[in-house]
């Protein structure tokens, strides 16, 4: 008989260890949607593992647990457990405040010791003030419209729902600082505080301003920083009209983004806004760069919007909740989040040139303002100042295009050099320039097939084209006008352009290429 356990004992355990393994397959598609909601990435393949530089050992990890039988169950089980007893679950991502109301945790940018003020102020503000106002001129030079917006954090508007060890050390919180240093430097024509209209907003709306389980602000919320966001436009351009705004009603709402971090499928219940406001048309959304990404080039564009005039807005999420007010506020809205700045997949001067808004509006929540102008590119706007600073030079004719590869078709019509590109890799050498300098910009206004990325490459006499000698930029589908600084130590007397990885239609417009130095 004690044989006998011992068997069952060891079959139990056996069963116990393999049970999870033999499940994986039956669970791994079922795991994918929850890794997408909750984890906001794409399940981990075994092929990862063998990518350069991969940490093998979080990479197995990941792959195991993308695969565990009821995965966000059990996570979901956890963590009400520990919110029951008042704990979070992931205390660096989410943080569990006072009447189930949560908030951003010190993983994103040092939020919490930020709000606590244990952070102080440096020079890098003055710095930041800068960069804003360099964009502020550029967008003069452009005849553009500019303004920069903060809205202010959840924690920023309703301290009193934070836990209580959730409190300011050392006078007011670093983005109050922050804020007034770079209302002091800036103009308010340039820059915009929004903390203060919420504020006030409070006092009549209460608690409706941000939702309880999300960063975001409700639709109320967003509504009052796009009105105070379109006094600033309306100070400069009095023909223009706002939404009008005449009421709201509350009602449930169940998935919010902290409540996903925090690993709960179910309960802490929460609400939404609808507000009742004129106009509210409809609007056509169209992604950009050709798929349906949040953080891609969005355009908004409604024919019955107040103002035939059209804007440009670099941001970051926040602006989500003011995107119908903008769509009916002007006829084309142009979104991308300052990502897709930061990561070369756009840059505002190419924007700007292609898109030719009235208004650029870049906007950034506390807790992203200071990181978004720390990564703002500077150069972005002074490479066309410099390019017309030199003395005008050699300019492509169809003549001069030479040793083409992947390239058909190539006649010059009126608006430039039309061609056909047959493969991936099509580039053509330039012909005519006279080389044997160190020092070039390039001109190239080019329309391509689709998003795309364009190299350029040069070398010395005797010398063959390489990876090293390169500079590579990406391009929007349609129009595009680009400036391409090049500098190398040796002469350059031949430059090869890959105009794009796409097969379909390209027209240069006009290609330039200009020197000042020997």
């Amino acid at each position: 008989m004690r044989e006998l356990n011992k068997k069952i004992y060891i079959i139990v355990f056996v069963v116990i260890i393999t049970a999870p393994l033999l499940l994986m397959p039956f669970f791994a598609k079922r795991n994918v949607s929850d890794l997408l909601l909750f984890d906001k990435r794409n399940p981990t393949s075994l092929s990862d593992i063998f990518v350069e530089n991969a940490d093998k050992t979080n990479v197995m990890t990941r792959w195991f647990t993308d695969r565990l039988p009821f995965k966000q169950d059990i996570i979901s089980g956890w963590a009400l457990f520990l919110k029951s007893v008042n704990v979070s679950i992931n205390p660096k991502v989410v943080i569990l405040g006072k009447d189930n109301w949560l908030f951003i945790g010190n993983d994103y940018n040092k939020t919490v010791e930020k709000h606590r003020g244990l952070y102080k102020l440096n020079n890098d503000v003055d710095k930041l003030s800068e960069k804003i106002i360099t964009l502020k001129e550029y967008c003069n030079e452009a005849g553009i419209g500019f303004l920069f917006v903060m809205p202010p954090e959840k924690a920023t508007v309703y301290p009193e729902y934070l836990p209580d060890w959730y409190t300011t050390k050392n006078g007011k919180p670093y983005y109050n600082k922050l804020a007034r240093k770079m209302a002091e430097n800036l103009d308010s024509s340039i820059f915009l505080d929004l903390t203060e209209t919420l504020i006030m907003s409070k006092k009549t709306y209460g608690d409706d301003l941000f939702t309880r389980t999300d960063t975001h602000w409700s639709a109320l919320g967003a509504y009052q920083g796009y009105s105070k966001t379109m006094e600033s436009f309306i100070n400069v351009d009095n023909s223009l009209e706002k939404v009008e705004f005449f009421g709201y009603s509350v009602k449930f709402h169940d998935s919010y983004d902290l409540k996903l971090l925090l690993g709960i499928k179910k309960v802490l219940e929460d609400f939404s806004t609808e507000l009742y406001v004129e106009p509210s048309n409809p609007y056509s959304t169209t992604y950009m760069d050709g798929t349906e990404f949040w953080m891609s080039l969005i355009h908004f564009e409604n024919e019955m919007a107040l103002n035939d005039k059209s804007i440009l807005i670099i941001r970051d999420s926040s602006i989500e909740g003011e995107i119908p007010f903008l769509a009916n506020t002007f006829t084309d809205v142009y979104s991308v989040h300052y990502d897709h700045i930061f990561n070369g997949n756009h840059s505002i001067d190419e924007l700007v040139q292609s898109l030719q808004p009235d208004i650029l509006l870049l906007q950034a929540a506390e807790r992203q303002f200071e990181y978004m102008l720390e990564k703002l590119p500077k150069e972005n706007f002074k490479e066309k100042e410099d390019f017309l600073e030199m003395p005008a030079g050699y300019v492509l004719k169809a003549g001069d295009i030479i040793k083409v590869l992947d390239i058909d078709g190539i006649n010059s019509e009126n608006d430039g050099i039309h061609f056909q590109s047959t493969g991936k890799d099509p580039y053509f050498t330039i012909g005519g320039f006279e080389g044997g300098k160190t020092s070039y910009m390039i001109m190239l206004d080019i329309t391509v097939p689709g998003l795309t990325v364009l190299d350029v490459f040069y070398c010395s006499a005797n010398q063959n084209f390489s990876a090293g000698k390169m500079e590579r930029m990406d391009v929007l589908p349609g129009r595009n006008t680009i400036y391409i600084p090049i500098d190398y130590q040796n002469s350059i007397d031949s430059i090869r352009i890959d105009p794009g990885g796409l097969p379909g239609g390209y027209i240069i417009h006009s290609l330039e290429i200009r020197s000042n130095k020997n």
